[in-house]
């Protein structure tokens, strides 16, 4: 009885490698949020920087087929994903470039909610970032919070200012769940934004005048 019980098994471990579905793969614990849909469960978290979402299919071990079937397609077999991490996209910032000393600029972080779309096996899934934070950094010490700021730089020169916005996080696996929400926060930074203080000067904010004589010829001509 044992003898054909450990032979049995035997069997099934030989046949399940060869069965045309891709083989049963373990997914990363990342339990926070999810749930389990026929024979899927899933699961997600989130880091400082991304999203990843887990899942693990539960198999059905099938019976050694009668006939081999004749291999007729030579590509490579489809790998299907059992995680995936996806990013948001980069928030940008809005404002004006070109200021003198001492003049306020109003600055809007550009970030809107976005998703993302990948494949969880083969199942189609999403994960959907909302803007929450808003932090600035002015390239002058000085900090502030908010979609849009008003700030003024009191030295002249050239500033970077950087902009991170926290993220909130849902995912769904489309046709199995609805949308489910990771706790925390996932943050992406602006590309830098360059203002310009006191380099400017009055001729930028001159108006054009239209002349009938070449200035350069005859600067004391009406106009010049």
């Amino acid at each position: 009885m044992m003898k054909s019980l450990a032979g049995a098994l035997l069997s099934i471990a030989i046949i399940f490698p060869v069965v045309g579905e891709p083989q049963p793969a373990h997914a990363v614990t990342c339990a926070v949020a999810g749930g389990k849909s026929g024979r899927l469960t899933y699961s997600g978290q989130v880091s400082k920087i991304s999203a990843t979402v887990c899942g693990n299919q539960l198999w059905k071990l099938l019976g050694k087929p009668k006939k081999l079937v004749k291999k007729v397609w030579t590509g490579k077999p489809r790998k299907y994903a059992n995680m995936f991490t996806v990013v948001p996209d980069p928030p940008s910032i809005s404002g004006s470039a070109n200021l003198d000393v001492g003049q306020e600029a109003d600055l809007v972080a550009l970030a809107i909610r976005h998703s993302k779309n990948r494949l969880l096996f083969w199942y189609p899934s999403q994960v959907r970032f909302s803007p929450k934070t808003f932090d600035w950094a002015f390239g002058d010490t000085k900090v502030g919070s908010g979609q849009m700021v008003r700030h003024a730089w009191l030295t002249k020169g050239s500033y970077q200012v950087h902009l991170v916005v926290g993220y909130s996080v849902k995912y769904r696996i489309i046709g199995h769940s609805g949308w489910l929400s990771l706790p925390g926060l996932v943050y992406s930074t602006s590309p830098p934004f360059l203002v310009n203080v006191g380099a400017t000067g009055k001729a930028n904010s001159s108006k054009v005048v239209l002349v009938h004589w070449n200035c350069n010829e005859k600067p004391f001509a009406l106009g010049c």
